[in-house]
C-alpha cells in the first residue's frame, strides 16, 4: 500500500502484529512485499533536485540506533500517536546547543542529531546525543531535548517556523515512528533509566509521631498521629528530579469507627493536594510530574500549630529549571480543624467580613525576614513599614484570601508576595482582636 502524507509517498508494511517502521525516500518508492519483509526498489517518477539524491532510503546504523531509542522514550513515556521524523545529518560538534542543561565536553567523541517529529501538523523538535564504542560496536544515548515526551503545549511549532523550514529543507531520512512500532533493527545501545515513581513513609518513634506540641510524655499524646510521607519522581531522560515530604494524618479508633476513618481519608486528601498543587498556565489543575521537564523540585513542610483543635502547615517549594535564569522558592499554607477535618479559610480565623486592609491597619503585622536591594542596608524598621503599608489599602475579604495563612499557638501568619519574592508576616491574635484561637 502506498500512503500519501505531507507531500512525501510514503511507503507501508506490516511485520507481524504490530506495524513496521515505514522507510521513506524522495519522490516514488516501488516496493514488493515477500514473506513479511520489504524489498526497495529503484526510485522513479518526480524530478529531484541534486541534493535529495544524497538523502537515505535505508537507515544506516546510527539512524537505526537513534530510531529505536526515540521509539522508547515514547513508549516509557506513554506518548501516543505515530510521528513522520526528519533526521538532520549528524554532526560532531554541539555549539549553541550547551544551554540544553548538559556539559558537551563531559560527552568525550559525541555526536550530536536534530530531529524533527511531526504529526497532524504539529512539529516537535528533537535533539539528540550518542558516543559509540568501536570495540563493543555500541551506542549510548543522551536525549538532549525531547518536549514531545511530556507534550508542552509551548514547544509545539508550526510549518512556517524557520527551525521547521531548515529541517525539512536539509533533512538527509525520514520515515514513521511510533511508541508501539516493530522496528526491525538490533538494540545496540545504552540510554537513561525509564521514569520511576516512589511513595513510601518516613519511619520515625510511634511517640514522637502522636506527641503533642509541648513535648512527648504520655499525658502530652493526642488523638491523632503525624507520620512523613517521602515522594520520589526521577525522570534521568528528561532531567526531572522531584521530591515532596508531606505528612499524613493518622486518627485514633478508625479500625470500628466508618465515620472517623471517612474524616481520616478526606483529610489526607486535602493534605496532598495542597502539596500536590500544580503550576503554571493552569494553577487548578492537580501536579502531574509526567507533565514536568528539566527541573529539580522539592517540597516539604514545617508544622507550625499542632493541637487537639487545629493542624496548621506551612509548605515550601523551591525549584529550579533548565535555562532558567535562577532558581525560585515559596510557600504555601493548609491549617485544618481537626474536630470536623475542615479546611479553614482566613475569614474562619480573622472574621470573613474583615478585610485584610483592616488586618494591616492594626499596626500589628512583623516581617519575618527582609529582602536586600543591592548592596543597600536593610532597616527593619523602615522596611515594616514601607511593606506592610501597601496592604492597608487592600478592600479584599478575608474570607477570600485563600490557603496563604498559617496559624501558630499565638500568632496569625499571612504569606504575602512583592514581585517574585515573597515574605511571611505574622501578628499575635491577641493584637489582631483575634478570640478562641
Amino acid at each position: 500500500m502506498v500512503k500519501k502524507r505531507n507531500g512525501l509517498l510514503c511507503s507501508l508494511a506490516s511485520f507481524g502484529v504490530m506495524p513496521a517502521v515505514f522507510l521513506t525516500a524522495c519522490g516514488n518508492v516501488q516496493q514488493t512485499e515477500s514473506d513479511g519483509a520489504i524489498e526497495f526498489g529503484m526510485i522513479t517518477g518526480e524530478t529531484r533536485q541534486p541534493e535529495e539524491m544524497e538523502r537515505m532510503q535505508e537507515p544506516s546504523e546510527p539512524y537505526q540506533q537513534m530510531l529505536l531509542y526515540i521509539r522508547e522514550g515514547l513508549y516509557q513515556h506513554g506518548v501516543e500517536g505515530t510521528y513522520q521524523a526528519y533526521f538532520s545529518a549528524v554532526e560532531d560538534e554541539c555549539d549553541g546547543y550547551y544551554w540544553r542543561g548538559r556539559d558537551w565536553d563531559a560527552y568525550g567523541d559525541a555526536h550530536f542529531c536534530e530531529v524533527l517529529l511531526e504529526e497532524n501538523g504539529n512539529y516537535w523538535s528533537e535533539s539528540v546525543v550518542y558516543t559509540y564504542d568501536a570495540k563493543t560496536g555500541w551506542y549510548m544515548f543522551y536525549g538532549q531535548y525531547e518536549p514531545v515526551l511530556v507534550g508542552d503545549p509551548l514547544s509545539v511549532m508550526t510549518a512556517e517556523n524557520d527551525y521547521v523550514l531548515d529541517v525539512m529543507d536539509n533533512h538527509v531520512y525520514t520515515c514513521q515512528i511510533s511508541g508501539k512500532m516493530n522496528l526491525p533493527f538490533p538494540m545496540k545501545y545504552i540510554s537513561e533509566n525509564a521514569p520511576a515513581e516512589d511513595d513510601k513513609y518516613i519511619d520515625i518513634p510511634f511517640s514522637e509521631a502522636w506527641r503533642g506540641a509541648s513535648g512527648a510524655s504520655e499525658e502530652d499524646r493526642l488523638s491523632y498521629g503525624v507520620y512523613p510521607r517521602l515522594y520520589t519522581y526521577v525522570d534521568d531522560r528528561l532531567d526531572m528530579y522531584i521530591t515532596i515530604i508531606y505528612p499524613e494524618i493518622s486518627l485514633s479508633g478508625t479500625y470500628d469507627d466508618a465515620e472517623k476513618q471517612k474524616m481520616e481519608d478526606d483529610i489526607n486528601k486535602l493534605i496532598k493536594s495542597a502539596f500536590f498543587y500544580g503550576c503554571g498556565v493552569d494553577d487548578s489543575k492537580l501536579f502531574n510530574p509526567r507533565e514536568e521537564i528539566y527541573g529539580n523540585i522539592q517540597r516539604n513542610y514545617i508544622i507550625t500549630r499542632r493541637d487537639e483543635n487545629y493542624f496548621s502547615i506551612r509548605i515550601y517549594e523551591g525549584s529550579y529549571y533548565r535555562g532558567a535564569n535562577h532558581p525560585n522558592e515559596w510557600e504555601t499554607a493548609i491549617t485544618l480543624d481537626m474536630h470536623s477535618g475542615r479546611l479553614l479559610n482566613l475569614g474562619d480565623v480573622a472574621g470573613g467580613e474583615r478585610t485584610i486592609g483592616d488586618l494591616f491597619g492594626t499596626g500589628a503585622f512583623r516581617c519575618m525576614w527582609y529582602w536586600r536591594d543591592g548592596n543597600e542596608e536593610v532597616i527593619p524598621e523602615k522596611y515594616n513599614e514601607d511593606y506592610l503599608a501597601r496592604y492597608k489599602e487592600s478592600t479584599k475579604k478575608c474570607s477570600e484570601y485563600g490557603s496563604d495563612f498559617y496559624i501558630t499557638d499565638k500568632a496569625l501568619g499571612l504569606i504575602t508576595t512583592e514581585s517574585r519574592y515573597y515574605t511571611n508576616v505574622e501578628a499575635d491574635f491577641a493584637d489582631l482582636g483575634i478570640s478562641g484561637f
